[in-house]
């Protein structure tokens, strides 16, 4: 679903992901209503709403670009605020990175240990 709300948005500057020609505020509602009918015959929680789908963009774009002002452009957000609310912390990249740095100290952590352990026992 993200590939196709990429190629989606690539090609649309501006306006609703998915407009309505009928309704008022050009907002299409008849894509939720068939994405209740599909969570519901697939079993999955009410929990699971659509507009998880605009979180999820969201974040993934950011997370593939660090382009934070592309991101508010492709999803039509004039505020940093806003945009910062559809960064949802991923925390396997914050362990990553804690691991990266860790596995560069290592090795002269583990040569002061062993003087160390030489050093007490002289």
């Amino acid at each position: 679903m993200l590939d196709l709300l990429m190629i989606r948005c690539s090609n649309k500057p501006e306006g609703w992901l998915s407009p309505s020609r009928r309704a008022e505020c050009g907002h299409l509602t008849t894509v939720a209503k068939q994405f209740r009918h599909a969570r519901t015959k697939a079993g999955l929680p009410e929990s699971l709403v659509l507009y998880c789908a605009r979180h999820t963009f969201g974040t993934a774009a950011y997370a593939a670009t660090g382009n934070l002002a592309m991101e508010m452009n492709v999803m039509g957000h004039a505020d940093v605020r806003t945009a910062i609310r559809y960064q949802h912390r991923v925390l396997d990249s914050v362990r990553e990175a804690i691991d990266q740095r860790n596995l560069r100290h290592e090795p002269r952590h583990n040569e002061l240990r062993v003087q160390l352990k030489t050093a007490v026992s002289d």
